[in-house]
């Protein structure tokens, strides 16, 4: 059988990826609802970021070259503050992984209002 991993709240990062799970969630989901406003719909909007938060971002961060852009996506900048024990490729730590994904927040949610202004909803 595997090994069992125990964790308590008490251990080092636990605390902090405990409520940047919370964060972290909020953030993705504010995301998505800018991008939701830009594209007119939550259906063009989820078949974008679902791939994009899942798929996408972790293969191109584990590609050579490609990598040290990838580690700037939302989803693999962000879920640095997920981690307990940070992850050693990367050079975004948990603090720095929120910080870029709040400016992604950013950016989708003004994205997102300016398109809401120019057009007639």
């Amino acid at each position: 059988m595997g090994e069992r991993q125990n964790a308590a709240l008490g251990d080092p990062g636990a605390l902090r990826a405990t409520v940047g799970l919370a964060v972290y969630l909020t953030l993705v989901c504010l995301i998505s609802a800018g991008v939701a406003m830009m594209l007119r719909g939550t259906v063009p909007a989820l078949g974008i970021l679902v791939p994009l938060f899942f798929i996408v971002s972790d293969i191109l961060a584990n590609l050579p070259g490609v990598g040290t852009f990838a580690r700037y996506l939302p989803g693999v900048a962000g879920a640095q503050i997920l981690r307990a024990v940070p992850d050693g490729r990367f050079d975004v730590g948990p603090w720095d992984g929120l910080g870029v994904l709040l400016l992604w927040t950013a950016a989708a949610l003004c994205g997102g209002l300016v398109t809401l202004c120019r057009r007639d909803a």
